[in-house]
């Protein structure tokens, strides 16, 4: 099979690009090693969607893809709309509040809401907080959390009708360079296309073992709710006890440990084990009232691609006019995935002598080039 555009990765970014390169009528191929939205990060991810970042440059790219969740269905974005518009609760470190305060009245000239609470509303609005005199946090409410799996099932169903022909189930070999051309090996036959996308998350390595990404470790605990029920059920991000919070819609809620490991693959990561148990527990009893902290249930390791500076690892390949890598989000990149994908698409589109609009792009989005 020969095609214009070869995509190996079937998350997030994988299914993002393929949906807006595909809906151009350029023809597509996705390869995925497993079911599409059930591997790697995006099978992991608890899809928590914000704005407000300690790096200006992620939190503009998270008010673009924000503005993409917010708007599903008006975009004409296909299937149920993968978003739950919560609000989120984001408490920041004393030591960062002045740097906090800068940014945030900066993203807020965009039309954005942020409200700062101090350590007295904050204790009013979310009773189950434990607060300190010196608290300040900032309320998101057009926040909240999606569903990465759906996101990326729903956009791939879309990608077939549109013509893109996407095998499950199939992993990606050898891939080598030919005239105008690169042919990855499948198990049984081959594909060939102009372009290539790698968005295949940590697996990348794999395929390209000197990118500058490792794969590192992502502690989930599953805690069932304590005597009382977290109301409101909204997302925390906490700087000071290092752990977050994502609700789920029975009550209970996930949440997060400082034990990460990093290696140079997802095989080589250990399981999920009684240090992961011991410091997400200690961590989310610093953060909530007893009455509300609960029980665990269950813990398991997810993982990502991480940088060193969490930045993602985005473009075209130095030497190689027809490579292009979307990879290295640190945990980060569901929330500004729809808008990251939107600037693939039009660099992919470009380098095939296409002119891919979208001029329903958020004012804050930055493209690949002119940020990575």
């Amino acid at each position: 099979m020969h095609v214009e555009v070869a995509i190996v990765g079937g998350g997030i970014y994988g299914t993002a690009a393929g949906y807006f390169i595909s809906k151009a009528g350029i023809r597509v191929a996705l390869v995925e090693e497993g079911a599409i939205g059930n591997g790697g990060a995006t099978a992991f991810s608890r899809g928590i969607v914000r704005v407000y970042d300690p790096d200006p440059v992620l939190a503009s790219l998270s008010l673009a893809g924000s503005f993409e969740f917010n708007h599903w269905e008006e975009l004409g974005y296909p299937g149920l709309p993968p978003y739950r518009r919560t609000g989120c609760l984001y408490r920041v470190a004393p030591d960062h509040h002045d740097a906090a305060i800068r940014l945030t009245k900066e993203l807020q000239g965009s039309g954005y809401c942020f409200e700062w609470l101090t350590s007295v509303q904050l204790a009013s609005r979310f009773p189950f907080i434990r607060t300190a005199p010196a608290d300040l946090a900032i309320w998101e409410p057009d926040s909240g959390y999606g569903d990465p799996r759906l996101a990326s099932e729903n956009l791939a169903a879309a990608s077939k009708t549109q013509g893109a022909v996407i095998y499950e189930r199939c992993r990606a070999g050898a891939i080598d360079r030919g005239p105008g051309y690169w042919r990855i090996s499948l198990p049984y036959g081959s594909i060939t296309a102009q372009v290539l996308l790698l968005a295949g998350g940590a697996a990348t390595r794999r395929l390209l073992p000197l990118l500058p990404i490792v794969t590192r470790s992502i502690g989930l605990l599953y805690m069932e709710s304590g005597t009382m029920i977290l109301q409101p059920a909204v997302p925390v991000i906490d700087e000071i006890t290092g752990t977050y919070i994502r609700p789920l819609e029975n009550g209970g809620y996930y949440c997060g440990t400082q034990v990460m490991e990093q290696a140079d693959s997802p095989g080589d990561l250990r399981g999920f084990g009684e240090d992961h148990l011991t410091d997400a527990s200690l961590r989310v009893q610093q953060l909530l009232k007893s009455s509300y902290t609960g029980r665990a249930v269950n813990g398991f390791i997810g993982f990502d691609a991480y940088t060193s500076n969490y930045r993602p690892l985005i473009g075209f390949m130095t030497g190689y006019e027809d490579l292009f890598v979307a990879t290295g989000f640190s945990g980060r990149g569901f929330k500004y995935a729809m808008a990251l994908s939107k600037g693939i698409a039009g660099q992919i589109g470009s380098r095939l002598g296409y002119n891919l609009q979208f001029p329903e792009m958020h004012p804050a989005f930055y493209s690949p080039e002119k940020v990575f």
